[in-house]
């Protein structure tokens, strides 16, 4: 593995902060993590009052299964099952626990500590990576306090999940990809990650990809690779197999909106309102609420018919194909919002909010640099690559399938990451930031001449 030289250049750094030291600030950021978690979730906000929309209908889901009612339609006609599966699972423990009644505060409970989780994961993966006791930290403490993540603790959303799992299975294809064993099972949490949120579902080629490279390319790494890959599969192949029974064979797929975020990312209706035997079911993204191009858009097909709402999106590209450069001015909502849900009565949501968008924004622009560390192979370590190309890919995907801010959550660890190998090698770019600025500048002024 080759990782950037930074011993000489950080070396005072170095000897401020020891081996002993920095487990111990470990400490003190999980415990300070988990406490202001609890205590933003239950005492700063009505969490019990956030059970609506998306929320309302995973909880709805899961107690509507939990009681019996598993095949109708409103089941599994939208949003990915597996996530209000897994609610059902710990209503069942619950239930046995005779704690029924404490559903909502385990859950948002298990939200906190999977969320801490992660903070640990983090700090493994920079502490592998970084060889900089401060920096390593600094990361950790910016990932363990940014406020969206905390605020999305008190939300039954599978963003609690399945970016704990990313990062998780990240720690373990660094440490462990010579192990087939592991690397299968690596599959299998990559796989569950992709279960809970299906937009994931792409970053499995950014890990096949590392993994032939990793240690050379070999018979033996292309076996864990295709070992990896089968783990990711069987989870996938699993849950598809359980929505095609649940749909009586009407769904083939991890969830039925793929082909309705397309429609939604191309056409841009304010809303797209289904009526579908007997059921109503209303979709909208954040960013066209009250302004979409199209309007109001009513259909009888179900939200689920895939290929008719990916007809549907192609026919607007086809009447405007200017719209493929126009959807580039979105991306402003990746970072800006409008944040889905964003509930004013969480105390100091909205200061907060703003605060966080504008460091996300600032250290994102600033990840952008990697381009030069790569390009002039400052820096040819496959660990950086991969941590790259996560990023990009959740922006690719956004691109066709509806950009949001909360699409771009799991991207943040590994943008800190970026940030933080910059840093580490500012002296080596420093005649290439003033042109990267001008350039940002510049998009930004193109992205207003679109407002």
């Amino acid at each position: 593995m080759s990782m950037p030289d930074t011993t000489t250049e950080n070396k005072g750094v170095l000897a401020q902060i020891t081996d002993e030291q920095k487990f111990k600030y470990l400490k003190l950021i999980l415990i300070a993590s988990f406490i202001t978690r609890f205590v933003y979730v239950f005492y700063n906000t009505e969490y019990k009052n956030y059970l609506l929309s998306d929320m309302r209908g995973y909880w709805d889901r899961a107690n509507g299964t939990y009681n019996g009612d598993i095949f109708s339609m409103y089941q599994w006609t939208s949003w990915a099952t597996f996530f209000h599966m897994y609610l059902i699972f710990i209503f069942k423990i619950l239930a046995f626990l005779n704690m029924s009644h404490q559903r909502l505060e385990v859950i948002l409970f298990l939200n906190i500590c999977y969320s801490v989780l992660s903070v640990y994961f983090v700090f493994l993966v920079a502490n592998r990576l970084l060889k900089d006791n401060l920096i390593t930290l600094v990361v950790t403490l910016v990932y363990a306090f940014t406020y969206p993540l905390i605020y999305y603790n008190s939300l039954v959303l599978s963003e609690n999940l399945s970016i704990p799992l990313l990062i998780i299975s990240t720690y373990i294809l660094f440490a462990y990809h010579e192990s087939r064993a592991i690397m299968f099972i690596n599959g299998l949490l990559l796989g569950l990650a992709i279960g809970f949120r299906p937009a994931l579902g792409l970053l499995g080629l950014p890990y096949f990809i590392y993994l032939l490279h990793a240690g050379g390319r070999s018979t033996k790494a292309l076996i864990r690779g295709l070992l990896f890959t089968a783990g990711v599969f069987s989870v996938i192949f699993l849950v598809i197999l359980e929505n095609n029974y649940i749909s009586h064979g009407e769904l083939k797929s991890l969830a039925g909106n793929s082909g309705i975020n397309f429609f939604i990312a191309q056409c841009k209706p304010s809303v797209v309102k289904s009526l579908y035997k007997g059921i109503h079911i209303h979709i909208a993204s954040p960013i066209f609420v009250g302004s979409g191009e199209m309007g109001e858009f009513t259909t009888d097909h179900p939200i689920h018919d895939q290929k008719y709402f990916f007809n549907l999106g192609m026919e607007c590209i086809k009447k405007n194909p200017w719209v493929l450069v126009t959807n580039l001015k979105y991306y402003k909502g990746m970072f800006f919002g409008p944040l889905f849900p964003s509930i004013s009565s969480a105390i100091g949501f909205d200061s907060l909010i703003k605060l966080s968008n504008w460091l996300i924004f600032l250290i994102s622009t600033g990840a952008g640099l990697m381009y030069f560390l790569i390009k002039k192979k400052i820096v040819e370590s496959k660990e950086i690559i991969f941590l790259s190309s996560i990023p990009l890919v959740l922006i690719a995907t956004m691109y066709f399938f509806s950009i949001e801010q909360r699409y771009f959550f799991p991207a943040l660890f590994y943008v800190y990451m970026m940030l933080a190998f910059i840093i580490l090698n500012r002296q080596k770019i420093k005649e290439y930031i003033a042109s990267y600025v001008k350039i940002i500048v510049v998009i930004c002024l193109i992205c207003l001449l679109f407002q």
